[in-house]
């Protein structure tokens, strides 16, 4: 069985290993082209095409644009534009598909692309039929062939949209902090805040291709937590490199993650209803029990926002994300948007007038990491035996043991009421899977 490019966001990883080398991903296009046509009652498609910040965007851009130019499509290159203002592009100006060359909040070596539809991201289906023309030749016929040009900037069509749902000014009274993370948001973000009145403070938002996501953003919102409080500011808002993330800043400094901001976020009028919440394996069993105390419950699904909208989108349901800060509102939008989330977050904060962001006590959860040359079976032993062994005596806990969908490495989730037992399971299961998964570094 052929192994697939896609992770739980897409393709990802580093330039200039597979697929993300010139001569694969003029295949890869040629591929996304052949999988365009097959599902459209006409060839011809209407696609809107952007990047993040990072210095291999032009060039992953150029080899998967000439695979898509073998058809006749109309390309339209945005150039630079976060991912959720590409969605709602797609969804206003009638475009057939997005694609973004993007790797998210990873750092400026590695890029990958997403591929979303008005709906939201590309289901693992079709991620499925993209592969299997991957694997076949092509022919191509050279006298049909597309089309691209450049786009006007997206901001007024994201801008308009906004607008439907705040009011004007409603930040007029408010200091707010922003972590572009030298990413895809690092010029739109501070114009759409002063749009609604708020006082704006912006810090890494200068990209030099190299910088992205580099100890900033939402996996390093250390600089904003300290900005923050220095300016006394109402909260901070960090971004990832595509702008589909946000990790908030209380005014207290203290970080706000993405259970806390689905927890938050029931507080505002449209959620307060809301009988259950859509969150992964890694939400924090903390929000279960806050959940459960008021009436409502917390469905699990596997880790990957996609997961998520599916499940939104299976149960009827507007609200849910990941702790990593990928949330949905889907009343606004089929796509993550830390953008439009950071501005419920301080509306919802006005509303309540709570900007130390309330929301649950949480089970200690820690969280590490393995970098791993080969993810061997977790299935099968030993590292099965030595996984099952430690969640027997893990009682009252839980332990998530997985790899990530978009990086090289092994993720391993402990969380549990008790500290000790938590740091102590937590030790021994990482000294014992280190064993077998790094062996030539010990």
């Amino acid at each position: 069985m052929t192994r697939s490019f896609f992770g739980t966001d897409g393709i990802r990883g580093a330039v200039g290993t597979e697929p993300l080398t010139p001569a694969s991903l003029v295949q890869l296009g040629t591929a996304i082209g052949q999988w365009i046509t097959s599902s459209r009652a006409h060839p011809h498609a209407k696609i809107i095409l952007a990047t993040d910040t990072r210095l291999s965007a032009s060039l992953c851009k150029a080899a998967l644009k000439t695979g898509l130019l073998q058809f006749p499509f109309l390309i339209d290159d945005a150039y630079i534009a976060p991912t959720p203002v590409v969605h709602h592009a797609l969804k206003d100006s009638q475009y057939d598909y997005g694609i973004i060359i993007t790797a998210s909040h990873n750092l400026f070596q590695d890029n990958g692309i997403k591929i979303i539809t008005a709906t939201g991201k590309i289901n693992t289906h079709d991620e499925a039929i993209i592969m299997d023309f991957f694997n076949k030749p092509y022919n191509p016929d050279y006298t049909n062939v597309g089309i691209d040009r450049p786009v006007t900037p997206l901001l007024h069509i994201y801008q308009e949209r906004l607008d439907r749902y705040f009011k004007s000014h409603f930040l007029r009274h408010c200091t707010l902090v922003i972590d572009a993370a030298h990413g895809a948001f690092s010029e739109y973000a501070a114009k759409i805040f002063e749009h609604y009145g708020a006082t704006v403070k912006v810090i890494n938002h200068t990209p030099d291709g190299k910088n992205i996501n580099m100890q900033c953003g939402s996996t390093h919102p250390e600089a904003l937590q300290d900005a923050v409080v220095r300016m006394r500011a109402d909260a901070g808002f960090a971004f990832d490199g595509d702008g589909d993330r946000v990790i908030a800043i209380a005014s207290d400094g203290s970080i706000k993650d993405g259970d806390d901001i689905l927890c938050f976020l029931l507080k505002h009028p449209r959620y307060k209803t809301t009988p259950h919440l859509v969150g992964t394996i890694l939400s924090n069993e903390g929000l279960v029990n806050h959940l459960h105390a008021t009436g409502r419950s917390l469905i699990r699904t596997s880790v990957g926002d996609k997961y998520v909208l599916e499940t939104l989108q299976k149960e009827n349901l507007n609200l849910g994300g990941e702790p990593s800060g990928h949330i949905i509102m889907r009343d606004f939008s089929e796509c993550a948007d830390g953008l439009f989330t950071a501005l419920r977050i301080a509306e919802t904060a006005l509303l309540t007038n709570d900007w130390l962001l309330s929301s649950f006590a949480k089970f200690t959860q820690l969280s590490h990491t393995i970098t791993v040359s080969e993810k061997k079976d977790l299935h099968e032993a030993p590292l099965a035996t030595i996984i099952e062994k430690n969640k027997a005596l893990f009682i009252g806990g839980r332990l998530i043991v997985r790899y990530s969908g978009t990086e090289p490495v092994l993720r391993v989730v402990a969380e549990g009421p008790d500290n000790i037992l938590t740091k102590k399971i937590m030790d021994t299961l990482m000294s014992e899977l280190k064993t077998h998964l790094t062996k030539e570094k010990e």
